[in-house]
């Protein structure tokens, strides 16, 4: 007789027994075991898949999906933490997609607007206030003192008339001086008749150049036409040919001056005149000489003749200044 455990007390009980006598304990009933299972071999196995029958369409594999459809979407996202406001451009990852129309933060705009305006007034106002200050055009006062006047209250005529004064006294006007005019020198001869003599003078000695010959020189003193052959003659004036009809002269009368008892004439003149290449085919050229002249008392019939000579300089031809001394030698 075959025997068991009683799982409570473990006592042996006989098989046939459903509760422990010992202690009263259910005891389970001992299940038969299972039957073996049929065992296969491998051959055998394979002898029956070749039995199964075939499939009777090919298995077709999906479609390769184009390169834009394999991006991975957990790569193209930053997880990380970022600032409210819009994020990434994912457009092209949903390109059937429409993208939503941004939303503009309305209070925002509206602080910088505010903020712009203010600033922009607090500009004007500091360049308003620099320019009453420096007050480089002279638009407004020019001292506090005077901007302070401007914000008191003007007091009435009545008040600021001096006790002395009449009211229905009229105001006397006074005359503004006129600019004083330089005295004109008494001259031995008129300003007409010196200024013919200096510019036949100095339209000879251009005839003189282009002639290479001082015989056509007038209206001038011995030691002049030593001076003036060695200068008409030299190298510098050989190679133009001068106007001697065509010139302009414009004396400077405001230099005008007698010296030595009026027997020496100093004056300032300006010659404009043009000259073309000794050897042709140039073209003319304008020259202005300013040039001081010394007129003197001449012997005999010369009348008054031209003495010396001299270039002078743009800055002491506009202050009435001489190219020499009246007393040059």
């Amino acid at each position: 007789m075959s025997e068991r455990i009683c799982p409570q007390c473990g006592k042996p009980v006989a098989e046939e027994f459903s509760f422990c006598p010992y202690c009263a304990a259910p005891l389970k009933e001992k299940k038969p075991d299972p039957p073996a299972p049929d065992r296969f071999s491998t051959q055998e196995i394979l002898d029956g898949l070749s039995d199964l029958p075939a499939d009777p369409e090919p298995v077709t594999p999906p479609p390769e999906l184009p390169p834009e459809a394999k991006v991975d979407d957990w790569e193209m996202i930053d997880l990380r933490p970022r600032r409210p406001g819009r994020g990434p451009d994912v457009s092209g990852l949903y390109p059937g997609k429409e993208e939503p129309a941004s939303q503009k933060d309305r209070p925002s705009w509206l602080l910088r607007i505010l903020i712009f305006l203010v600033t922009l007034l607090l500009v004007a106002v500091c360049a308003l206030g620099v320019l009453l200050v420096v007050n480089p055009f002279g638009w407004g006062p020019d001292t506090l003192e005077d901007l302070t006047g401007l914000l008191r209250p003007t007091a009435s005529p009545a008040a600021t008339l001096q006790p002395t004064q009449d009211p229905q006294a009229e105001a006397t006007a006074t005359p503004t001086p006129g600019p004083t005019p330089t005295p004109t020198p008494e001259l031995p001869l008129s300003q007409e008749e010196l200024q013919t003599i200096i510019t036949e003078y100095y339209r000879s000695y251009l005839e003189c150049i282009n002639a290479q010959d001082m015989s056509y020189l007038v209206h001038s003193s011995a030691a002049n036409k030593v001076r003036a052959s060695t200068y008409a003659l030299g190298e510098a004036n050989m190679g133009t040919l001068y106007d001697t009809e065509t010139f302009v002269v414009e004396p400077d009368w405001d230099s005008l001056n007698l010296y030595s008892d009026g027997a020496v004439i100093m004056l300032n003149l300006t010659f404009t005149f043009s000259g073309t290449p000794r050897q042709g085919g140039g073209t003319p050229t304008v020259t202005t000489n300013r040039v001081t002249y010394r007129v003197i008392q001449g012997s005999g019939e010369d009348g008054w003749v031209v003495d010396m000579t001299g270039f002078v300089g743009e800055e002491d031809y506009a202050n009435h200044g001489y190219a020499f001394s009246p007393d040059a030698v």
